[in-house]
C-alpha cells in the first residue's frame, strides 16, 4: 500500500504540471524560455538579483550571481544565454534539452516552463524565400501553416493527457489509502472483541 508521502508527492506532481507552460520547438531551431508574469518589470543592470535556470532533475543551466554569469557543466560549450528580462536562450536545440526548466530568483523557485523539442528540422528562411514562398507557391505557405497548427495540437493534447493520467493516478492513490484505512479499522474492531470473548470465556471458566 503506497505510504502518505507518496501520496502528497503525486498531488504536488499533478499541480505542477497542471500549471506549468509549455513551448515547442523543431531540433535545431533557435529557443527563448519565459514564464514570468509579464507584469515583472526586471531593472536592467539590477546586480542584486541572483537567478538561475535549471532543469527538473537538477541540472544547472546558467545562473547570475552579483552580476557574474556561468553555464552548467553540460552547458559549457553550447550558446546560451541568461537575458536581462530573465529568460533563457538556447541556440539549436535538440532533444536532450527537452523537459522542465525552472527559473529561481534569490534562491527561491519563481516559476517554471516545458520545452518540448520535435525530431522535425527546421530550415530557415532567408527573405527572399519567404517573398518567394508568399507570392509564387502560396500552397506551400498554408501547408506549413497547417502543419505548425497540427504540431501545437498534438502538444496540447499531450499535455492535456498528462494532467489527466496524474489526476487519474491522484485519485486511484487516493481511494486505495481510503480503503486500506477502513481495513485496517475494521481489523481493529476484530481484534478487540476476540479479546474481550477471550476475557468473558476465561472469566466464566474461573468462576
Amino acid at each position: 500500500m503506497l505510504s502518505t508521502d507518496m501520496l502528497w508527492i503525486l498531488l504536488l506532481f499533478s499541480v505542477s504540471s497542471a500549471n506549468a507552460g509549455a513551448t515547442t520547438n523543431c531540433k535545431g531551431e533557435n529557443t527563448r524560455l519565459s514564464c514570468l508574469d509579464p507584469q515583472i518589470q526586471i531593472i536592467e543592470g539590477q546586480v542584486e538579483i541572483n537567478a538561475l535556470w535549471k532543469k527538473n532533475s537538477g541540472e544547472r543551466v546558467i545562473w547570475k550571481y552579483n552580476g557574474d554569469s556561468q553555464k552548467g557543466d553540460t552547458f559549457l560549450n553550447r550558446t546560451v544565454k541568461l537575458n536581462d528580462d530573465l529568460s533563457l536562450s538556447i541556440d539549436r536545440c535538440d532533444q536532450s534539452d527537452q523537459g522542465i526548466y525552472i527559473l529561481c530568483i534569490n534562491g527561491k523557485p519563481s516559476c517554471e516552463i516545458m520545452l518540448f523539442v520535435t525530431d522535425k528540422q527546421c530550415k530557415p528562411k532567408t527573405t527572399t524565400e519567404q517573398s518567394i514562398t508568399s507570392t509564387a507557391i502560396p500552397p506551400m505557405a498554408k501547408q506549413d501553416a497547417k502543419d505548425d497548427e497540427n504540431l501545437q495540437t498534438e502538444t496540447n493534447s499531450y499535455i492535456r493527457w498528462v494532467i489527466f493520467a496524474s489526476s487519474c493516478l491522484v485519485a486511484l492513490v487516493v481511494v486505495l489509502l481510503f480503503i486500506h484505512v477502513i481495513r485496517a479499522r475494521v481489523a481493529k474492531k476484530e481484534t478487540c472483541k476476540n479479546n474481550n470473548s477471550q476475557s468473558e470465556l476465561l472469566y466464566e471458566h474461573n468462576v
